[in-house]
């Protein structure tokens, strides 16, 4: 279940009057689970909806500039992942990979069930990768981040020793962060961060050896086959963004585009899946790259 949080000043009556109008209409217009009360009690419809009951408040007053650092303390991730706000104070111990990164406009802070859950088998995967063929540049490890958002997924793939990265996102805000956090950490000239969505032409077929995308579940459908395409025979793809309800759906969509599904994790109601293109395996691309 998910919470929605709003702050008016207190002078704003006339906006809190309507807010709440608003959602006594929304209850009433859109069908409601019998479990689900307002704050009077009543129960209004039947079925599923996201509206539940809803509280107002006045807040005491407080430096919104610094308060609002207490939901993005400092978190391990995996084995050795530690993502470490700018504000925070933290001496790596060894074996600990540290990705410096401050929320911002771009989805990827980590604190995200689907953002960790990928982290964690990004982790494995290159790991294990690079156990077999050596670290540093040399190794020829190359990433696709298909929806890079903050662009934390391509932070850990270079901070775990792949070699290069390839970032997508259709977003410009999104963009103008990766490309940030990338130069905050040295890493700018081992990874391209362009605009735009699979295919295009930073996107070379049958060039990637792990291939991560972390997207709203119908983007996943949409993009599945140009995700398999850009990867090497024996090369992985690591997918997360959807729900417990949706999984079947999307393993059996990664298995049609052709995927042999491995792996498949769930956390806090969002699932995550790892598979792997057969050896011997090309696929064009589906359509015309931009």
């Amino acid at each position: 279940r998910e919470r929605v949080r709003a702050y008016l000043p207190k002078s704003a009556g006339r906006r809190r009057v309507e807010l709440e109008i608003a959602l006594e209409l929304l209850a009433v217009t859109e069908p409601v689970h019998p479990s689900l009360r307002l704050r009077s009690g009543q129960a209004l419809g039947s079925g599923r909806t996201a509206i539940n009951a809803y509280t107002i408040r006045e807040v005491t007053p407080e430096d919104w500039g610094e308060s609002w650092k207490v939901h993005f303390p400092l978190q391990r991730v995996g084995k050795r992942l530690v993502i470490k706000p700018s504000w925070v104070a933290y001496e790596a111990v060894e074996g600990d990979v540290v990705l410096r990164l401050d929320p911002g406009m771009g989805f990827g802070t980590g604190h995200h069930a689907t953002t960790r859950l990928c982290l964690e088998m990004l982790e494995e995967e290159i790991g294990s990768r690079v156990k077999g063929q050596g670290s540093g540049r040399g190794n020829g490890i190359r990433v696709l981040d298909a929806g890079t958002g903050s662009g934390i997924l391509t932070l850990a793939a270079l901070k775990l020793d792949a070699a290069a990265a390839v970032a997508l996102d259709i977003d410009v805000d999104a963009v103008r962060e990766a490309r940030a956090n990338l130069r905050r950490e040295g890493l700018a000239k081992r990874a391209r961060v362009v605009r735009g969505s699979l295919p295009c032409k930073a996107v070379e077929a049958g060039t990637f050896d792990v291939a991560v995308m972390n997207i709203h579940v119908r983007a996943c459908h949409e993009l599945m086959d140009e995700l398999v395409a850009a990867l090497r025979p024996g090369g992985v793809a690591i997918m997360s963004g959807f729900r417990e309800e949706e999984r079947d759906g999307v393993v059996a969509r990664a298995r049609a585009a052709g995927l042999a599904v491995g792996e498949v994790r769930e956390a806090e109601g969002w699932v995550a899946m790892r598979g792997r293109k057969a050896s011997g395996q090309t696929l064009r691309f589906a359509r015309g790259q931009a």
